[in-house]
């Protein structure tokens, strides 16, 4: 059997402070990323041969522990003049395959493929006053992107034997699965807040490339032949699921469109100058000249004279 465990964490600790400065034409990046990435191939092949043969072969693969998690702390504050992006995901190719051969008078073949991996993707955001602050769009994400690109995951467990004996007897069994679990977690008294939008995605499909076959090939007596009118006869079995279980639980606060009020007051003109006095808010900037003052009945007069 083949264990496996992995555990990759983005951990904040309590009252820190992150902060992307500088202008927002060019704001950089403000990411805070988990993956697990899975590549475990097994394969067994075995051959005997006898008057009465027996072969049991086990190919398994599973995760003991697949955590991928990024946790921020009580009392943390988070600032960016850009996007900010939060993320927990994996993906994985998978393989587990028994190839076993037997030949006598009598065989048993028994072979077992099982490849099972059960990712737990997690954004937890804790309270106590965290603020997570951005300019551009807060994007978060469990098992997913926010681009609804789900993480990819193909497994594929493979039993296949071959008998070449009157009597063949055999015990064939192959199982593939995946379960995720993705969260999606902000606390009570946690503020996020941007200037444009929120995505909170955690993936709840959990769609994966799933492929399990036992497959046994023997050869049989002559009086089978005859009744079925082939000299092999070929049984296919298995069992392959996959399935996600999402939670996004928010107790916190969302705000949006912290830039969306915006306004410009003028206090005062210098008429000599031309030169005025003004306050802004939302960083609306502004210019000042001076330019010649039309009547709009000489305006009028003269679209009449080119007509």
């Amino acid at each position: 059997d083949k264990r496996l465990s992995l555990t990759t964490q983005v951990l904040i600790g309590n009252s820190a402070s992150l902060s992307v400065v500088g202008s927002t034409a060019d704001p950089g990046d403000f990411e805070l990323r988990t993956l697990n990435d899975i590549l475990a191939k097994d394969k067994i092949n075995l051959t005997s041969g006898g008057a009465l043969v027996g072969l049991i072969a086990d190919s398994t693969i599973k995760t003991t522990t697949d955590l991928s998690k990024v946790q921020i702390g009580s009392g943390v504050t988070l600032n960016s003049i850009g996007d900010i992006d939060i993320s927990a995901r994996g993906t994985g190719d998978v393989e587990a395959k028994v190839n076993a051969e037997a030949y006598g008078a009598g065989t048993y073949i028994a072979g077992y493929t099982e490849a099972t991996i059960l990712p737990v993707n997690q954004v937890i955001i804790g309270g106590g006053g965290t603020t997570v602050h951005a300019l551009g769009n807060l994007n978060i994400s469990s098992g997913t992107s926010i681009n609804f690109a789900r993480d990819a995951y193909t497994v594929k467990t493979i039993t296949d034997t071959f008998a070449g004996s009157a009597i063949p007897l055999d015990d064939l069994e192959a199982y593939g699965f995946v379960f995720q679990t993705n969260d999606i977690q902000i606390a009570s008294g946690a503020t996020l807040e941007t200037a444009r939008s929120i995505f909170l995605h955690a993936e709840d499909d959990g769609f994966a490339d799933m492929e399990s076959k036992a497959k046994g090939t023997s050869w049989v007596s002559s009086v089978r032949d005859t009744l079925n009118g082939e000299s092999a006869e070929v049984y296919y079995s298995g069992y392959s699921n996959a399935e996600a279980h999402a939670t996004v639980e928010v107790d916190g606060t969302l705000r949006t469109g912290l830039n969306r009020n915006k306004s410009l007051m003028i206090t005062g003109w210098n008429a000599a100058t031309g030169s005025i006095t003004a306050s802004t808010t939302g960083g609306i900037t502004y210019t000042t000249s001076i330019e010649p003052l039309e009547s709009s009945l000489l305006a009028e007069l003269e679209r009449a004279e080119e007509m």
